[in-house]
C-alpha cells in the first residue's frame, strides 16, 4: 500500500511540475481508442475551426459540442466594420496532445464530371447524366464524412487575449513549416466556398486575460522540420511559437489549385482564382 501510495505521489509531482513550467492550462478530454496519427502526402484543407474551449484560465474539461459556447457571449458586427488588431499571443503546447475530429485527413479530390449551374460539361444533362452525376458526388460526400467522424492526433493550439479589453474572435489558421531552403511555406490551405452571405456575421467575445483553445494536425513524416501557425483574425496575422516536427515535403506542393478551382465551374472566375490562390494561404 506504501508503494502504490509513493508512485502516486511522484506522478502527482511530476504532473505539477510539467504545469508549473510551462504555465499553460490544459485540456482534458475524453480517452478515444484509435487516435489517427495522420501521414498525409497532400496538403489539406482545414475546413473546420470550432474551439474546444473558450473564455478559460485554468485546466479545463472539453465539453460535449452542443454545450460548449453555452456561457459564450456573441455580437452581430456588420462585414464591413473595421476591427482592431488585438493583442494576441498564439502558442502551441506540444507537452500532450488530444483528440479531435472534423478533418479530411485524407487529400480527396473535387469531383470533376457532375452537373453543375444546370449543365454538364456545357450541355443540357439527360436522366442518365443526372443519376451519374448524383453517384459521383454521395461518393464524394461520403469518403469525406467517414474521414471526418474519425478521430486524428491533435496538438491543443492556445489564444490568449493579453489586452485589457474583449478581442471579438472570428478565425482561420493554417500550419506552416521550413523547406529545405529555410524559407516558412504552407503545409495546409482554408477555403470553404460560400454560395451566398448576409454580410454579417456573429463574434464570440474573448474576455481579457482569457483563452479559446482550438486544435491542430500533429503530422507524422520523414521530413523533420520547425512548424508554426499562421493565424487570422478580422483579416489580421499572428505568428505562433514555433515547434519541431515532421512532416512530407510533398505537403509543399501547390499543383492541386488549378484543378481544384476548376472543380467548382464556372462560379470562380479566373479572376477568383487570383484572389483565392492567395486567401487560401492567408494572404492578403
Amino acid at each position: 500500500m506504501k508503494k502504490l501510495l509513493l508512485i502516486f505521489l511522484i506522478i502527482l509531482f511530476f504532473s505539477c511540475s510539467e504545469r508549473k513550467q510551462n504555465g499553460l492550462p490544459k485540456l482534458i478530454d475524453s480517452k478515444v481508442k484509435n487516435s489517427i496519427q495522420v501521414n498525409s502526402k497532400e496538403m489539406l484543407n482545414i475546413e473546420s475551426f470550432m474551439p474546444l474551449a473558450f473564455n478559460f484560465d485554468e485546466d479545463l474539461k472539453v465539453k460535449t459540442l452542443r454545450h460548449r459556447f453555452d456561457s459564450v457571449r456573441s455580437k452581430k458586427i456588420p462585414f464591413d466594420s473595421v476591427i482592431p488588431k488585438y493583442n494576441l499571443k498564439i502558442v502551441i503546447d506540444t507537452s500532450y496532445f488530444i483528440s479531435n475530429n472534423w478533418y479530411v485527413y485524407n487529400f480527396v479530390p473535387r469531383p470533376k464530371n457532375v452537373i453543375q449551374e444546370g449543365r454538364l460539361n456545357g450541355k443540357i444533362p439527360t436522366k442518365i447524366d443526372q443519376q451519374k452525376s448524383f453517384a459521383i458526388l454521395t461518393e464524394y460526400l461520403d469518403k469525406r464524412t467517414e474521414l471526418q467522424e474519425a478521430n486524428v492526433n491533435c496538438y491543443p493550439l492556445l489564444v490568449y487575449n493579453l489586452s485589457e479589453n474583449e478581442a471579438y474572435m472570428n478565425s482561420e489558421f493554417i500550419q506552416e513549416a521550413k523547406d529545405i531552403d529555410g524559407k516558412w511555406k504552407p503545409i495546409e490551405f482554408t477555403f470553404l466556398y460560400e454560395m451566398c452571405g448576409t454580410g454579417k456575421g456573429f463574434q464570440s467575445a474573448l474576455e481579457p486575460k482569457k483563452y479559446v483553445a482550438f486544435s491542430i494536425i500533429k503530422y507524422k513524416g520523414d521530413f523533420k522540420t520547425k512548424i508554426r501557425v499562421k493565424f487570422r483574425n478580422n483579416r489580421h496575422i499572428y505568428y505562433s511559437n514555433e515547434i519541431e516536427g515532421t512532416i512530407n515535403r510533398s505537403q509543399f506542393n501547390q499543383d492541386f489549385k488549378k484543378s481544384y478551382f476548376e472543380s467548382y465551374g464556372s462560379n470562380i472566375s479566373s479572376s477568383d482564382f487570383d484572389f483565392y490562390s492567395k486567401d487560401i494561404f492567408l494572404n492578403e
